[in-house]
């Protein structure tokens, strides 16, 4: 019995150490990476359209500071003129930026965008003086206009993604740049005799420099992953324009009769619009996790 047991024990060493040997040539099984979805980030370039409407602001002032009644002879008059300005007109443009994964809740960029703006505005007043030379009230009539024609900005932004990383939540400022033009007609008649009238137009227009800030949502990976749909108010100041004219007499009377008119332009507006941006994504990157 005793050698019967030796046997089998002899057996069952023999098989195991068999057993091993064949699952030690066995060739390596090796599980592949496990690769997760990429993380979103704000971070890259991106190029986008936009459109909205913009409107005034834009209030217009004037008075005529000196008129000269008769030759050799100079009045302080007075005679004041105020005209609001809030017309409408469509903008449209595009933008171009760059934003930074600052956190997982904070986001910063720059941005730069070009905006076809045709906004105008014809108005009418009048000014109320009292004729120095003549001893009577008068009125002299004052028609306006003044324009936009385009505006550009180089803005940074700060954003924030309180609830989701594809929302985010965003102040912009920066330098804003356009061209903008007034023009005024003046036309002024006494009639105490002898009846004159004095009249004169003129127009100009320049490029401006000035700010703008507003503030704006935009959401991202909404219909893809590269695209995101924002909108965003801004208000825009490119500063006052003071506009000084001298009209001449044009219809009887005395030589050599004046009006000297100065004319103050608010140049500012806000704009609402909707864009979309193409995002390039360079920033993200998939998660790789290896065993």
């Amino acid at each position: 019995m005793k050698h019967v047991l030796t046997a089998a024990a002899m057996l069952a060493a023999t098989t195991l150490t068999g057993a091993s040997a064949l699952a030690a040539d066995l060739p390596a099984r090796k599980l592949e990476p496990v690769v997760a979805a990429p993380m979103f980030t704000w971070t890259g370039f991106y190029v986008g359209v936009n459109a909205g409407v913009g409107f005034g602001g834009g209030d217009v002032s004037g008075f005529q500071p000196f008129v000269s009644n008769a030759p050799g002879i100079v009045s302080a008059e007075g005679g004041q003129w105020r005209v609001g300005n809030a017309t409408a007109a469509l903008s449209i443009g595009g933008q171009i930026g760059y934003n930074m994964q600052l956190s997982s809740r904070f986001v910063g960029g720059i941005e730069t965008d070009l905006q076809y703006f045709n906004r105008s505005r014809n108005a009418g007043a009048n000014a109320s003086y009292n004729s120095i030379f003549w001893g009577v009230p008068s009125t002299a009539g004052v028609a306006l206009r003044d324009s936009n024609s385009w505006f550009g900005s180089l803005r940074a932004r700060l954003g924030v993604t309180p609830f989701n990383p594809n929302f985010m939540i965003y102040a912009t400022g920066g330098l804003a740049y356009g061209r903008v033009g007034h023009a005024l007609s003046y036309l002024r008649a006494d009639n105490v005799p002898p009846v004159w009238t004095i009249a004169g137009a003129s127009a100009v227009s320049s490029t401006r420099m000035g700010w703008t800030a507003g503030a704006g949502v935009e959401w991202a990976g909404l219909f893809s992953p590269n695209l995101s749909l924002k909108v965003e108010w801004l208000y825009t100041d490119l500063g006052a324009t003071t506009q000084t004219d001298m009209h001449p007499i044009v219809l009887a009377g005395p030589a050599g009769l004046f009006a000297i008119t100065q004319n103050r332009t608010q140049n500012d507006f806000h704009t609402v619009r909707a864009g979309v941006n193409y995002r390039f994504n360079w920033g993200a990157a998939p998660v790789v996790a290896r065993y």
